[in-house]
């Protein structure tokens, strides 16, 4: 299994798979509250898939992306899998992650990263592409000079009708560097800088509501910051919190075997 993901309702758990011996990987559905096995896709994507999103409030739709370089887009209240396939994007290029978002009119768009770290925007219902940056230009936006160090993490929704873009950089072990780029009508712009990173991160978590940022990576550490939003700092990059708690020493339990 490679990712997995439940639905707005609670009740469908959709998990994906690598590509087995037959050539086949499979998107696999299972009904929570029941425990029950309900079935699968397994045309749809021909290499890993990499990740499978819902939709933050229609409980039938989905996305999955692939290293084939497919996204695809489902409404699961359909009966079979040709019935639920609405969109597919060609993304040209192995895709790492994909989120949801909303545009201010409502409308969905659909972000992913790359395996080579570039993002692209999607809106989901014409199938247009809204918007591209390269590892380059995101590197830029970041205040950062080495391209080939940027590490881009992934995108969350800020819970507004906005999104920002979280990333790092691979150089000295990602120590230090860790910010977000906020989106705007197409451009990315310096968002928030969150001291005391100490490792490239390869996860996260945002809370909306609270507006928690929570992050690991190589280190093996969780390192949880609370996002400020009184505006204080002065500079073009407002500061996260610099209160943080994170595990520093992992116990190495001996092998059972």
């Amino acid at each position: 299994m490679t990712s997995c993901d439940i639905n707005q309702n609670d009740r469908v758990l959709c998990a994906s798979s690598e590509v087995q011996k037959t050539g086949d990987s499979f998107l696999l559905f299972f009904d929570v509250r029941e425990r029950n096995y309900l079935g699968c896709y397994w045309e749809c994507h021909s290499d890993d898939i990499t990740h499978v999103r819902f939709h933050p409030t229609n409980p039938d739709l989905f996305a999955s992306a692939s290293v084939d370089g497919l996204i695809n887009v489902f409404d699961i209240s359909k009966l079979t899998e040709d019935d639920a396939m609405q969109y597919c994007f060609n993304v040209e290029t192995a895709v790492d992650s994909i989120n949801w978002h909303a545009d201010p009119t409502g409308r969905d768009l659909v972000s992913c990263v790359t395996t080579t770290n570039d993002l692209h925007l999607y809106d989901v219902e014409s199938q247009d592409s809204v918007a591209l940056f390269d590892r380059a230009q995101i590197t830029k936006s970041l205040r950062r000079t080495s391209a080939i160090d940027c590490n881009v993490v992934g995108t969350h929704n800020y819970g507004n009708g906005s999104f920002f873009v979280l990333a790092g950089s691979n150089f000295n072990r990602g120590k230090n560097c860790l910010r977000t780029l906020r989106y705007d009508n197409k451009t990315l712009l310096p968002d928030r800088s969150f001291g005391g990173n100490k490792q490239i991160v390869r996860a996260s978590v945002y809370n909306e509501k609270d507006q928690y940022l929570i992050a690991t990576g190589e280190c093996g550490l969780i390192t949880l910051w609370k996002c400020r939003t009184d505006g204080s700092e002065q500079t073009g990059v407002n500061g996260a919190s610099k209160s943080l708690k994170q595990k520093l020493h992992v116990s190495h339990r001996a092998k059972p075997y």
